[in-house]
């Protein structure tokens, strides 16, 4: 009887380890290389945005440890669709007010890539058809643009700072 508890016990422990959620390690992970210098910073930006209301803030914090005011759009944790064809741009009024960063999260997977922005300082993390990008807030001046390859228009935000 003793010998069969413990293979039920040795069974439990490896059944549950198993079968353990993904998502744990993922932050983990992302913790670890990012904190060790090493790791892809675009590919953890992206990871974060998946993520859920104190898990992404969280990871946001590992990546921006300075707390900045981020604003991240859209603000519901969808992606940004660009149609990529024929005259569809996305256009809309972004209000800033005491941000540091913006944040695009843009799906590409309609979209001739590359992408431009008008913003030089802009940082534009692609993974996959995720793209992700990162404006300090101070370098936008009344417009935002995103250009696929062709120089073709695919975004225009016009901004207004309060």
């Amino acid at each position: 009887m003793k010998q069969q508890s413990i293979f039920m016990g040795i069974f439990i422990i490896f059944y549950t380890t198993a079968c353990s959620n993904t998502i744990t390690p993922m932050r983990t992970s992302f913790v670890q290389t990012h904190g060790g210098g090493g790791g892809n910073p675009e590919v953890n930006l992206n990871i974060c945005l998946s993520l859920k209301n104190k898990a992404k803030s969280q990871c946001l914090d590992t990546i921006f440890p300075n707390s900045p005011n981020i604003l991240i759009l859209p603000s519901n944790g969808k992606h940004i669709k660009l149609a990529g064809r024929g005259s569809s741009i996305e256009k809309s009024v972004v209000t800033l007010k005491n941000d540091d960063i913006l944040l695009l999260n843009i799906e590409t997977s309609t979209v001739k890539l590359p992408l431009t922005c008008n913003i030089k300082t802009a940082k534009l993390l692609q993974e996959q058809n995720s793209l992700v990008v990162s404006i300090p807030v101070k370098d936008i001046d009344k417009k935002i643009t995103l250009k696929n390859r062709e120089g073709k228009l695919l975004l225009d935000y016009s901004i207004i700072k309060e």
